[in-house]
């Protein structure tokens, strides 16, 4: 697969594009680099997360007709073949060869699905059309609605596919990582290694996390008040990595007479290099002449 990727003026310098969110516009970019060399992402929820964007942005990708969405969960570039040119010795087809099927080229070398359905009122002779005139048909109100994705107000919305363990796990890590993130903002760069951590646990471990996080968090807050930025917690990344999660199944009292985080002691035993040990005892002066340490 080729490892590089355009991006055509034509299209990110337009009304339309400029008008979108800005985690909108960055979602699209993220989309396009994680293509194959057909424009198809296979995983466009993993995407949506690591760069940050929201299901409205998803939403208005979709809408705008930026992006194309199939049944499957798989999306497709509209205007991929606008944005690359890929040479015949770099190009490896697609892997999702049965949506591919579904498109068809326009003139102006961009993607729209072949709608094998397109009525034409008061000519019964033209009521199937294949994709060879999909070009002229499209323009109807129907195609638009089946091509977005969006359900028109006269037709029935399609059903639901999505799975929803799917959609609980994204809700999942998001709040995972909004709990870390407001508790110490160096985990804003941990989200993409989080991410890839979370997608490898079980159903069982991903079910422990967010309390987990919380039982930590409250525990780190009442052991350390001092470092109030959580500069020197765990991050979230590391938190998963280590499965530091299971510890904290049910909440931790910190027991101060155990604290590792107790306050220093200048007066600690001379042999306890930290100086956390107990106290020497008081030096007695002018003791016994032959004692030459002073005891």
């Amino acid at each position: 697969m080729a490892q590089r990727r355009m991006f055509s003026k034509k299209i990110v310098e337009t009304d339309i594009f400029i008008d979108m969110p800005p985690t909108a516009k960055i979602f699209y970019f993220y989309l396009n680099m994680s293509a194959d060399d057909d424009g198809f992402v296979g995983n466009p929820k993993i995407i949506k997360l690591i760069s940050g964007a929201t299901d409205d942005d998803f939403k208005i990708l979709i809408a705008k007709q930026f992006i194309i969405p199939f049944d499957s969960g798989v999306i497709v570039i509209k205007d991929w073949k606008i944005h690359n040119y890929i040479a015949k010795d770099r190009y490896n087809e697609t892997q999702y060869l049965k949506e591919k099927s579904e498109l068809s080229l326009e003139k102006n070398g961009s993607y729209t699905k072949c709608i094998q359905d397109v009525i034409h009122y008061g000519d019964p002779g033209k009521d199937r059309v294949g994709k060879e005139r999909l070009g002229e048909d499209r323009v109807g109100k129907s195609s638009i609605y089946r091509e977005s994705g969006i359900p028109d107000d006269n037709q029935t919305a399609p059903p639901d596919t999505e799975k929803t363990t799917s959609v609980d796990n994204d809700i999942l890590f998001k709040n995972y990582m909004d709990l870390f993130i407001n508790f110490a903002k160096k985990n804003i760069n941990k989200r993409s290694l989080a991410l890839q951590t979370f997608i490898k646990l079980s159903e069982m471990e991903k079910s422990q996390i967010i309390t987990g996080a919380k039982n930590y968090i409250n525990f780190y807050k009442s052991d350390r008040p001092d470092d109030e930025s959580g500069q020197y917690s765990i991050n979230a990344f590391e938190f998963l990595d280590n499965a530091v999660f299971k510890e904290y199944q049910v909440p931790i009292k910190q027991n101060k007479a155990n604290s590792p985080f107790c306050k220093y002691d200048p007066n600690a035993d001379i042999n306890d290099p930290g100086g956390w040990g107990p106290k020497k005892p008081d030096k007695t002066l002018n003791t016994d002449i032959n004692d030459r340490g002073g005891w």
